[in-house]
């Protein structure tokens, strides 16, 4: 009954109700408290697709993109550390499928590119500022608008451009994740996920188990005292 309205819109050929509909989707993940990729995701996805990108074979960097960011998303999705350490929080279950669902769903309007006009890169241009932001950059954007009025002229333009540059990258670096969705979280994604979740499982019914004992433990001490 929820999606009733947007079904209409879509079956009616309702332009504008797909406008709003859309608009409101970008509102979603706009408003989201961390962004549809987690914070921790954001340097170490750009330093990749940098990477990537200056490799001489088109063939050679798409895989390279697609295994690192397969190794990426496993260490802050599953285990909640990008750094080795086991420092960050791990996502929700909840949070990681939705994450999976969005790119897959952008994966299939690319697909209709021919008819729709979006293809990765322009998916890329609509989405990225919404869903791969750095922690700070509502606070570096202000920065960089202040800043202009108080340093000269060519620092004001190398900040600037090195703004844009970044805001490209993370435009590609989205573009190469909604293209290659399917080959990042494969079956062997799937696996690993499952993995990770029985033995966070695991950990759980362990530590209360562990709870349980003791407490029956001591229930038979003080049977035994009195």
């Amino acid at each position: 009954a929820d999606t009733a309205p947007a079904q209409q819109a879509v079956q009616q050929n309702d332009v504008g109700g797909r406008h709003v509909i859309a608009a409101l989707f970008k509102a979603f993940l706009r408003e989201l408290p961390e962004p549809l990729f987690p914070f921790a995701t954001y340097t170490p996805l750009l330093h990749l697709y940098r990477a990537c990108k200056k490799m001489s074979s088109a063939e050679q960097s798409r895989a390279a993109f697609v295994s690192g960011a397969r190794s990426l998303m496993g260490q802050v999705l599953l285990r909640g550390d990008s750094a080795g350490d086991g420092t960050l929080e791990q996502p929700t279950q909840a949070a990681r499928s939705m994450l999976i669902t969005v790119l897959r769903f952008l994966h299939r309007v690319a697909a209709r590119s021919a008819e729709n006009k979006m293809t990765p890169t322009n998916i890329g241009v609509c989405f990225a500022p919404n869903v791969l932001r750095a922690p700070s950059a509502e606070s570096r954007d202000k920065a960089l608008i202040s800043a202009q009025s108080t340093t000269s002229a060519s620092q004001a333009s190398a900040n600037v451009a090195a703004a844009l540059e970044e805001t490209n990258v993370a435009i590609g670096a989205l573009a190469w994740m909604v293209e290659h969705v399917g080959d990042v979280f494969d079956a062997s994604w799937s696996e690993e996920e499952h993995g990770a979740r029985s033995s966070s499982n695991n950990s759980v019914d362990s530590s209360s188990g562990g709870g349980g004992s003791s407490s029956s433990s001591s229930s038979s001490s003080s049977s035994s005292s009195s």
